[in-house]
């Protein structure tokens, strides 16, 4: 544990910011997404077709399917929720790095978005649905016109609040525009929360006391 210091905007008042640093643990890149899932059911058909040019692979288990690559033109993307009857679980390494997407539907079987997959990309929001359990802390590194950000009332593990998505009391992600709450329950800024986006003055709020690795 480190600690930082730097000249931030605290409440009103400039002053000196003394943050303990966090450096995360970082996970192997591996090629398929591990997702403990239950499949309740193993013929699911999504009525609404994949846009052109996601690829989609089946775990090595067979009990679910990924997303892991998209060659695709268009800036905007359905990901269904089944491939081939299983339920498409996760967005793995990489899958929109660097590309021009704007926005992705994602589905209520999603329970994974994978390191890397949206870093450098054109993504301007996200709506995360109630199923979605994980975010990998540099998913959206780069993503420079990420803003809005959403979450369904019936997930269980975030929560959303002037466009930051929240888990805990860290924010863990955020949008250029963020807004970060300023009440007791939020402490943090996770790693790489707001890294790459373009914000021009950024208020940290009095009650944030632990800054993770490269959030800005």
């Amino acid at each position: 544990m480190k600690h930082l210091y730097f000249a931030a905007v605290v409440g009103d008042d400039d002053a000196a910011l003394d943050v303990e640093f966090e450096t995360p643990a970082v996970a192997p890149v591996v090629s398929e997404p591990v997702v403990d899932v239950e499949v309740a059911d193993n013929d699911l058909v999504d009525p609404t077709p994949a846009t052109e040019g996601l690829k989609f692979r089946v775990a090595s288990s067979g009990e679910y399917a990924y997303v892991f690559c998209y060659v695709g033109t268009s800036p905007d993307v359905y990901i269904p929720y089944a491939y081939e009857g299983l339920p498409v679980v996760a967005i793995g390494y990489g899958v929109f790095d660097g590309s021009f997407v704007t926005s992705v539907t994602l589905p209520d079987t999603l329970v994974e978005i994978g390191d890397y997959a949206f870093r450098n990309s054109a993504i301007r929001s996200i709506s995360v649905p109630k199923s979605l359990e994980v975010i990998a802390p540099r998913a959206f590194l780069g993503a420079a016109e990420l803003d809005t950000i959403t979450v369904d009332a019936e997930n269980e593990t975030y929560t959303a609040e002037g466009n930051c998505l929240v888990k805990g009391d860290t924010v863990v992600l955020a949008g250029k525009s963020a807004v970060i709450p300023t009440d007791a329950s939020v402490t943090a800024i996770g790693a790489y929360a707001l890294s790459g986006r373009n914000i021009g003055e950024f208020t940290v709020p009095a009650n944030i006391t632990t800054l993770g690795k490269g959030v800005f």
